[in-house]
């Protein structure tokens, strides 16, 4: 059964928890079994850590980032934990991160791609080979980021390290953006300059780094500037990898009360009014 968020069991339970916020009187009794099965399909690592393994896509290492991998577990597991004041399901959304932290690469500032190890052949040596760094929503460190803000929401017991998770891929996400097309070169949402606008547009307030919005919009009117140009601009019309996607971030520019596809919990933009920035989130801590 696929667990990740695109595929599986993960972006289930985003939904149903969404749905629970709009009103739906049976989508939260639907999200706690679906969240124990989640938890059920896991590995616990040596040092305690969750991942999870695709027997379809013939996984033999844990995946970690928003897309397919261990982030997108850590979101729908703290959100539902929230949901229904369970912490059961953050503590297992914590040992999620946990794991991640484990692909930390010290030296780069930024978490190692395990589905790149995983293709090169590297499984019984993944130090081998030469390491890939991901600056995108669904492999990367700004999809973590993202990923780590439904354990930020809660101030009591929001660890350093969940915190130094999302500070530096926000940091990540701000490189790609103001670089691009460098680190980055598609416009899509996915993998691409519209995905990284929309994660910086949910970058908690920071006094440090203040111009995430204005990252985000620059980087947004390059993306809609590319659509002449077929190396960078998606071949296709859909939301995550095409076209469409781009519009919605040009959309939320002007109007972040619209709930984008990154992110489908409509109470997390409870607070934000047009013209304001970001999600209901803590800043990360120091």
């Amino acid at each position: 059964m696929p667990f990740d968020v695109v595929d599986g069991l993960a972006g289930a339970l985003i939904a149903l928890v969404g749905a629970h916020a709009l009103g739906s009187p049976d989508s939260i009794e639907l999200a706690g079994p679906m969240g124990t099965l989640l938890m059920s399909l896991s590995v616990t690592d040596r040092s305690g850590g969750l991942y999870w393994l695709d027997s379809a896509r013939g996984d033999t290492m844990g995946f970690i980032g928003f897309a397919h991998g261990a982030s997108g577990c850590a979101l729908a597991l703290a959100e539902l934990g929230h949901a229904i004041c369970d912490p059961t399901f953050l503590e297992a959304a914590e040992r999620a991160c946990q794991y991640e932290r484990s692909w930390y690469d010290e030296v780069a500032g930024n978490w190692r791609d395990v589905r790149s190890i995983q293709e090169r052949g590297a499984v019984e040596n993944p130090i081998l080979g030469p390491d890939v760094h991901r600056y995108d929503w669904c492999y990367g460190a700004p999809g973590i980021a993202l990923s780590r803000t439904g354990l930020l929401l809660d101030s009591d017991r929001v660890s350093t390290e969940v915190a130094d998770d999302a500070h530096i891929g926000f940091t990540k996400a701000k490189s790609a953006g103001e670089s691009f097309p460098r680190l980055v070169h598609d416009v899509c949402v996915c993998h691409g300059a519209a995905g990284i606008a929309e994660i910086l547009s949910f970058a908690p307030e920071d006094p440090a780094v203040s111009d995430h919005p204005r990252t985000a919009r620059t980087l947004t009117h390059h993306a809609l500037l590319s659509h002449h140009d077929d190396l960078t601009w998606p071949g296709g019309y859909g939301l995550m990898l095409g076209a469409a996607g781009v519009g919605m971030a040009a959309l939320r520019r002007v109007d972040p009360t619209i709930v984008s596809p990154l992110l489908l919990l409509p109470h997390r933009y409870s607070q934000t009014k047009p013209g304001e920035h970001g999600i209901r989130v803590l800043p990360p801590r120091r």
